[in-house]
């Protein structure tokens, strides 16, 4: 009897650990959300790009932050071209990184480092991170662009491909996982930093759907749930500064 217990309570711990999996941020804060990347039937040349996600098929990320303003990332892909709109209420650049297998560190700027950043102010850049910095590409393989920085907010909408040919970009593959970096800043110059640490944010486990028809099976598709351990359930019940909301349009 006392075994059946045990195995009864590490069975469900390993399901409560699952749930949680995936969701840290770069400054400490939590969402015990996991986010697909989907496909959508589209083609580069018929996207307008005007900083609207008002095309179908993407996934919309809304991160509201304590101390600063929420940034909005809407994503899709064609499985050739990953189509993303950003919009916050910030006066400055917005950016989204990203890498295809886990960070070696998660936390502070940890993320940042060997990053495909895209970042879009009064220039438009493709960078690669390093560790609380970044720097432009020899090659810039961003297909298509549009930014606006005023002083009511920003808007970034670009076309970048899934895999570029380009060795230091971070290929994206269907059926597998992404590591993202969501980011802000105060000024519409690129080179400029955050105005804080409220203004990145670190979203694991997103998952690039392979067609339309695909359901998302949770944390799989990685290999394992690569923050399933005890003291992330006791984050993600603990930790409440950051918000995150997710649809599908």
């Amino acid at each position: 009897m006392k075994h059946k217990t045990f195995l009864g309570i590490t069975l469900l711990m390993a399901m409560i650990m699952l749930s949680f999996s995936g969701n840290v941020s770069a400054y400490g804060s939590t969402t015990a959300k996991d986010v697909v990347l989907p496909y959508a039937d589209f083609t580069n040349s018929d996207v307008t790009m005007d900083g609207k996600a008002d095309e179908s098929g993407f996934t919309t990320v809304t991160i509201d932050f304590t101390t600063a303003k929420s940034i909005t990332v809407a994503f899709r892909h064609n499985a050739d071209t990953i189509h993303v709109v950003m919009t916050s209420e910030n006066p400055g650049w917005l950016a989204l990184g990203w890498h295809n297998s886990k960070p070696s560190s998660t936390t502070g700027a940890g993320p940042m480092v060997d990053a495909n950043i895209i970042i879009g102010g009064t220039t438009v850049r493709d960078d690669t991170g390093a560790y609380a910095t970044h720097s432009a590409d020899a090659t810039n393989n961003i297909i298509n662009s549009t930014a606006s920085v005023t002083s009511s907010g920003a808007t970034f909408e670009f076309l970048f491909p899934l895999a570029s040919s380009d060795s230091v970009d971070q290929p994206l593959t269907v059926k597998e996982w992404g590591y993202f970096i969501v980011a802000s800043g105060l000024s519409g110059n690129v080179d400029n930093g955050h105005g804080g640490a409220d203004e990145s944010y670190y979203l694991p486990n997103v998952y690039i759907q392979s067609s339309a028809g695909e359901a998302y099976k949770g944390p799989s598709g990685g290999g394992s749930a690569p923050f399933a351990d005890p003291a992330i359930i006791v984050l993600a019940l603990g930790l409440v500064a950051v918000g995150v909301k997710i649809k599908r349009k």
